[in-house]
């Protein structure tokens, strides 16, 4: 059965359809940037009715976000839990904003440390840790981390003149020693077990994989937003709930194969994108967004594409690496783990002998309280790696049991049993079918490239997911800004001239040095030390593709535009430089669809002025488009041509201001966290009929 176009009232254009796989927060982003019917036009001009259905495998919204309550009302986030980096740039917290959101900062300081013994198959009674012995090796870990910063910035700085041969982030830790530092091996068994938990707790506690697994060179390449990590009260849902408003949304529908004509040779009087689901039915459409987490893609891309996904595509599938995180949280009828004078917001487990950190011992290394949070007395144990496979497997009585062994390690078993479990719940994302893991990181091999190319999009079928963000994998804001950016790739092709999408082109995120050619050959003819910039390592580069017409098989062509973005540190300004367009592809919008799309990509960002030196002749361009003139417009020379400063910022007031008071309706109600200047992320003043879409969405 075909769920087909519905047919256009006459004198209206049949409005554009997207079907959006998985209802997670990348999916749910993109349909709602897509759905609002509500977009401003140019005079004279028709909005595009853009009709979005998204589907999804469970029964439920929110993919690996998941919040349960308990008996007594109280919430727990089973996946994603805290927002990371309460700083206004954060878009999450802008939605939290919106979402009337009650937010409890975690306070990593407050903590007890125990000490881990015992056999691989039972814990030995715990004592807390010396905290003198664990300054010492937090000392050693300092003096460590320093020789790697310096090894991993001459490796970084070696890959860029060309290929490196990478290793693991623990073979490099092994090798490194210096007079302050022995090294590891040098160590006795005990202060290498401590080291080996400082470096889990920058490593393996973020990125659910061990130092054996990652990449040394490309270890902690992503970027982070300022501030501290806050639990949601209420549970991260009221994302979910604030984001599916209004979308069409079909639980339970599994997606068996996605079709994609412009992608193949075939009949183009057929839908760009046939969606094809397991129960028999089909979903006709201009557009599609594959949100499927990373595992379900290495597991299901064989099957799931037609025609099949390009080799570079199959191989950032290999390359990229899906992490283990378990949970068990367990509610008790008393709170046995603070007293008058302690209340800590969490508990850590760190092994002193070897056989508590195997992965049968099934250790939980740190456990947070959400007493602060939610007010019930639940602890949430945190399984990861090789525990977290062997957790995973376990019944929800297995769980329970090896976790309350843990505790009774930790506290006295008589204290334990006398606080009565009321309640527990766990989870098992490993063996998740669809989610096959907790989220991705960067392997031995692998490098943001990868991610680069699982975020290019193949004709009308465009992809999304925390794993496909390079900036921000990972994380739920990751999710978000790349639900965002397949959004901005469609919205980019329907703003742009009649006829641009059959023309066959895509704004893509490309290497710095393959925007050489067209700069030099537009910009600086002859020129090659101009067409360089000693910055471009550290920016961002975006090029309009024209796929070749004699290619059917939707092969890419050759770069015919190209722009280049560079944040500054704060992430509160951008300067974008290097815009140049082929001769014999210039007045056909290709410069303004690049231009728009770059604008939407530093609005994600939090930017809040965004600025070029344009060459003077093309300063019409320029204000047509929202910006203008810096200083009264005064011209002045480089390299003998003569610029024009320009610039734009967002409309409103400066969220830093602190003079603007939100509407009552919208205040977050806070704990510990001040949320009064985050904003929902205003767009720029820009002439766009879809940049201005976006208008308080975040």
């Amino acid at each position: 059965m075909s769920l087909g176009p519905a047919p256009a009232l006459r004198g209206h254009p049949p409005a554009k359809r997207v079907v959006v796989i998985g209802a997670g927060i990348a999916g749910l982003s993109a349909a709602s940037c897509l759905k609002d019917p509500g977009r401003r036009t140019k005079p004279g001009e028709t909005a595009k009715d853009i009709e979005v259905t998204v589907v999804e495998a469970r029964d439920r919204l929110g993919g690996r976000v998941r919040t349960e309550h308990f008996a007594d009302g109280s919430a727990v986030d089973l996946g994603a839990a805290w927002i990371h980096g309460t700083s206004r740039s954060n878009p999450v917290l802008a939605l939290a904003k919106e979402c009337g959101a009650k937010l409890v900062e975690t306070d990593w300081e407050n903590s007890i440390e125990f000490e881990a013994t015992g056999t691989e198959s039972e814990p030995h009674p715990a004592t807390e840790m010396n905290e003198a012995e664990m300054q010492r090796s937090y000392k050693l870990f300092e003096s460590l981390w320093h020789l790697f910063s310096a090894k991993q910035g001459a490796d970084r700085k070696a890959a860029k003149k060309g290929p490196i041969v990478d290793q693991s982030l623990m073979t490099t830790l092994r090798g490194l020693k210096s007079k302050a530092f022995k090294g590891i091996d040098e160590l006795d068994q005990r202060s290498q077990l401590l080291l080996l938990y400082a470096i889990a707790g920058e490593t393996e506690f973020d990125y659910a994989a061990t130092p054996d697994e990652m990449s040394s060179t490309w270890w902690d390449i992503d970027d982070e937003f300022d501030g501290e990590h806050a639990l949601w009260q209420a549970g991260y849902v009221q994302l979910v709930e604030h984001l599916a408003a209004g979308t069409q949304v079909i639980l339970e529908a599994p997606v068996e194969r996605i079709e994609c004509v412009d992608c193949a040779e075939g009949n183009s009087s057929r839908p760009p994108v046939t969606v094809r689901l397991r129960d028999g039915r089909s979903l006709e459409a201009d557009f599609c967004v594959c949100t499927l987490p990373l595992g379900v893609l290495q597991r299901d891309h064989a099957r799931l594409f037609q025609p099949p996904l390009p080799d570079a595509k199959v191989q950032a599938l290999r390359s990229l690496g899906m992490g283990i995180m378990e949970k068990v949280a367990l509610r008790f009828e008393r709170c046995f783990w603070e007293s008058k004078d302690v209340k800590p917001h969490c508990l850590n487990r760190v092994p002193t002998c070897e056989a508590r950190t195997l992965p049968n011992a099934c250790e939980a290394p740190y456990w947070v309280n959400l007493r602060p949070v939610t007010g019930s007395n639940v602890l949430v144990a945190y399984f990861l790696t090789g525990a977290g496979r062997v957790m995973a497997k376990m019944t929800e009585e297995e769980a329970v049991k090896q976790t309350m062994a843990l505790l009774k390690s930790m506290f006295p078993p008589g204290e334990v049993d006398a606080a009565k479990l009321l309640e527990a719940k766990k989870t098992a994302w490993a063996e998740d079918e669809w989610t096959c893991g907790g989220y991705s990181y960067l392997p031995v091999g692998a490098t943001t490239q990868d991610r680069h190319a699982l975020a290019a999009p193949l004709g009308s079928l465009h992809f999304a997911g925390e794993a496909s963000h390079d900036r921000f994998p990972a994380t739920v804001h990751g999710a978000l800004l790349s639900g965002r950016r397949a959004a901005s790739e469609i919205l980019t092709k329907l703003a742009g001239p009649e006829g641009m999408t059959s023309a066959k082109v895509e704004v893509v995120e490309v290497d710095f040095k393959e925007t050489y050619p067209l700069r030099e050959r537009v910009l600086w003819p002859g020129r090659p030390d101009l067409a360089a910039l000693a910055c471009d390592p550290q920016g961002r580069h975006w090029g309009i593709r024209m796929l070749d017409a004699k290619n059917e098989s939707g092969e890419l062509g050759e770069l015919v535009s190209v722009m280049s973005l560079f944040v500054t540190d704060d992430g509160r300004e951008a300067q974008f430089r290097k815009f140049a367009t082929a001769p014999e592809q210039q007045h056909r919008g290709l410069g303004s669809m690049l231009l728009q799309h770059v604008i939407e990509e530093a609005r994600q960002q939090g930017v809040q002025r965004l600025w070029c030196d344009a060459r003077a002749t093309q300063a019409q361009f320029y204000e047509k488009r929202g910006m203008h003139a810096v200083e009264g417009g005064a011209i002045f020379l480089k390299s003998g041509v003569e610029y024009i400063r320009m610039e734009m910022k967002r409309r409103g007031k400066d969220p830093g201001g602190g003079d603007e008071k939100a509407p009552a309706e919208q205040e977050v109600i806070i704990k510990n966290l001040d949320l009064q200047g985050a904003t929902a992320a205003p767009p720029f003043h820009v002439a766009s009929v879809f940049l201005d879409k976006f208008s308080g969405s975040g």
